[in-house]
C-alpha cells in the first residue's frame, strides 16, 4: 500500500482464466479479449485427456493421478515409451501479440526456451527439466517492466483498446492438444479517499 495525492493505493493480483478447444496445429491465432490497465503475466498450458487419445505415452496414460489441474499436455515426448524428449514433435512457435508488439520481440520456438523464460520468472520452480518435457510443460509471458520494484504501481502493459492475441503452432508431426489454459495476471488498483474508494482495474 502506498500514498499518493490524498489517498491509499492498494494494488491486488487478479487472475483471469481462459479455456478453449483448439481445432488446429496451427498457426493458431487466440484472441484474448480482456482488457486491463495493468497486465503483467500470462501464463500458457495445453491439455490433453490421455486415455482418450493417441500419440501420448503408456507411461503417461497409465499416471491415474495426472487429472486436468495437474497435467500439462508436452508435445515434445509423443509416441515414445519413455517419454524421451524429440525435436520432431517440440512446439514450432509460441507468442504474444499486443497491437504491433511481440511478447517476446521473437516468438519461443521450442520447450527448453519456454523452461528458461519459466525459470526466469520464477526461479524458485520445482519443476524439473525432465518434468517440463514429459508432464509440466507451460509457458510464462512476463510483461512486467523491466527492472520496476515491487512498491512500483501499475508495472504492467495496458492492454485498454488494443487487441491481443496468442500464437500457437505445433509441428505437422505431432498430435496437437485438445484445450489450451490461458490464465492473465493482471493488478488491480484500490484507490481509498476521505469520501470515496475507486477501483482501477
Amino acid at each position: 500500500m502506498t500514498q499518493e495525492n490524498g489517498s491509499y493505493k492498494i494494488p491486488i493480483n487478479v487472475f483471469t482464466s481462459i479455456y478453449q478447444t483448439l481445432l488446429s496445429k496451427g498457426p493458431i491465432d487466440i484472441n484474448i479479449s480482456k482488457s486491463v490497465h495493468s497486465l503483467d503475466r500470462v501464463y500458457v498450458s495445453f491439455y490433453t485427456k490421455p486415455l482418450e487419445t493417441t500419440g501420448i505415452p503408456n507411461k503417461i496414460k497409465q499416471a491415474i493421478y495426472l487429472k486436468e489441474f495437474n497435467y500439462f499436455f508436452s508435445p515434445a515426448v509423443q509416441n515414445d515409451p519413455f517419454c524421451r524428449y524429440q525435436a520432431s514433435t517440440d512446439v514450432t512457435r509460441i507468442g504474444l501479440k499486443l497491437g504491433s508488439l511481440n511478447f517476446p520481440d521473437s516468438p519461443l520456438t521450442s520447450n527448453s526456451l519456454c523452461y528458461y523464460y519459466l525459470s526466469k520468472v520464477h526461479p524458485e520452480t520445482s519443476i524439473s527439466l525432465k518434468e517440463y518435457h514429459t508432464t509440466k510443460f507451460i509457458s510464462v509471458f512476463d510483461l512486467e517492466r523491466a527492472g520496476a520494484s515491487w512498491d512500483i504501481l501499475a508495472r504492467g502493459i495496458d492492454t485498454n483498446n488494443k487487441n491481443l492475441s496468442l500464437i500457437v503452432e505445433f509441428p505437422t508431426d505431432a498430435s496437437k492438444p485438445q484445450y489450451v489454459h490461458v490464465v492473465m495476471q493482471n493488478e488491480l488498483m484500490i484507490n481509498i479517499f476521505n469520501t470515496h474508494v475507486d477501483i482501477l482495474e
